[in-house]
């Protein structure tokens, strides 16, 4: 986030306080779920940031480091924060699922997930609220994701995956372009205020998955059981999406993700056992990824580093998935 942008929003941060409400569900009733691995000072900012937007911050940390602890014990600190210590890395599944059921025994029934490193603006929760509430049936939402300002992206307007409204089967790209989007059908967990009743209905994240498409599979499936998803236009959220660098080839400018090796494994394991589940109940979906991961391929091949790693372990992701090895690697 540049200077200027900081400045800003600072201006306007005392406009939005969880003490702001609306019509139908409000921000005193709304948690926010963060899942932290060995984070670093980037969490205090996305703490500080959420903090007088929700009524609680709940942080579950799957067993960082010493050195980190350091910074989660600043964040425990901080206003209305309490952190869940895990004694080893449980997956981001299996601790978005603590988490999801430590606030719906504490009768919260909507959340926003955050990455360890993500910044919520001033006004994400009440404009995140505000879509939701105008839509006409609150309880069949999933989730409503914010309008991304990915900081590897420079400047490039964010776009989510729908449909074809005249040929189903096909995909395509959708931008706000100033206006909420009804029927996305795919959003990233950083920054959705989630449904927490439907846990209930669809049952957890997959804790199989441990990291990688686990917010693909949850979305599918909810469309899947009839249940829309949304995303706000004017709840702005800062977010990196990998390590991106930018790279000029043959005059034009790629931003790869430069993902490394283990994680290449994990979305190339569990692609398999997406495709199998989604590839006919959700057809635009299955022309999308596939376009997306040869794309990511010619990236890997011509552009980033660790080739030869990178390939072994999408062979051996694949391989995993195929046999029905899932879990942690």
């Amino acid at each position: 986030m540049k200077k200027s942008e900081r400045k800003l929003l600072s201006m306007v941060e005392s406009k939005f306080t969880k003490s702001d409400s609306l019509q139908g569900i409000n921000i005193d009733s709304i948690a926010a779920l963060i899942v932290t691995y060995n984070p670093d000072a980037k969490l205090i900012a996305c703490v500080t940031a959420i903090s007088n937007q929700v009524s609680h911050i709940l942080i579950i940390d799957n067993a960082s480091s010493t050195n980190c602890k350091i910074i989660l014990e600043e964040a425990e600190k901080l206003k209305n924060v309490s952190i869940i210590f895990n004694k080893e890395n449980v997956g981001l599944a299996t601790a978005l699922n603590q988490g999801v059921s430590i606030l719906r025994s504490r009768n919260y029934h909507w959340a926003i997930t955050l990455d360890q490193d993500s910044t919520a603006t001033p006004g994400m929760a009440h404009e995140l609220l505000s879509t939701l509430n105008r839509y006409s049936q609150i309880e069949k939402v999933a989730f409503v994701g914010p309008y991304i300002k990915d900081e590897g992206s420079l400047g490039s307007e964010p776009k989510w995956l729908s449909s074809n409204k005249y040929f189903p089967f096909l995909f395509k790209r959708v931008e706000c372009q100033g206006k909420d989007l009804d029927d996305v059908t795919i959003v990233i967990t950083s920054g959705a205020l989630t449904n927490l009743d439907m846990f209930q209905t669809l049952g957890p994240y997959r804790d199989d998955f441990f990291i990688d498409y686990i917010d693909t599979e949850y979305c599918l499936r909810a469309k899947k059981n009839g249940y829309k998803i949304l995303v706000s236009s004017k709840a702005v959220m800062y977010h990196n999406l990998g390590n991106k660098q930018e790279i000029k080839f043959l005059f034009h400018t790629f931003r790869p993700t430069f993902h490394k090796p283990f994680r290449r494994y994990y979305i190339a394991r569990n692609q398999v056992a997406m495709l199998k589940q989604y590839s006919f109940s959700c057809v635009h979906w299955l022309g999308f990824d596939i376009v997306a991961s040869l794309y990511n391929l010619f990236r890997i091949l011509l552009l980033e580093d660790h080739k030869k790693q990178n390939i072994s372990m999408i062979f051996k992701g694949y391989l995993d998935g195929v046999r029905g090895k899932f879990g942690k690697l």
